[in-house]
């Protein structure tokens, strides 16, 4: 059976995991961003840098708060049910009704 979490810790704990999502996103981006750029320090103008690092620092960013959404569902069973439907078939086959039409 799942434990099912009251309202408030879900959204505590989906305000949590979409907060580290960003941040770790945010900080692969900007390291990302530098290994992009380093090579072409010379060659690129600073506008040309800062525009590749915020857009990877932005991109990754968002990606994380939406991977950090992901997770918290996951972790808090959003969606989720038993490994037995209600039928008592754990692998989600139905049998039909010996007396039913639907063959």
């Amino acid at each position: 059976m799942q434990a099912q979490l009251n309202p408030r810790a879900g959204s505590d704990l989906l305000r949590r995991y979409r907060e580290r999502g960003l941040w770790g996103g945010l900080a692969l981006g900007a390291i990302g961003g530098a290994m992009v750029c380093g090579p072409h320090f010379h060659d690129w103008s600073l506008s040309a840098s800062g525009a590749v690092m915020l857009g990877l620092s932005t991109g990754l960013g968002l990606l994380g708060w939406f991977f950090g959404s992901l997770a918290a569902g996951s972790v808090a069973g959003v969606g989720a049910h038993d490994a037995a439907e209600p039928d008592g078939h754990a692998d989600g086959a139905h049998h039909a009704d010996p007396g039913s039409d639907a063959n």
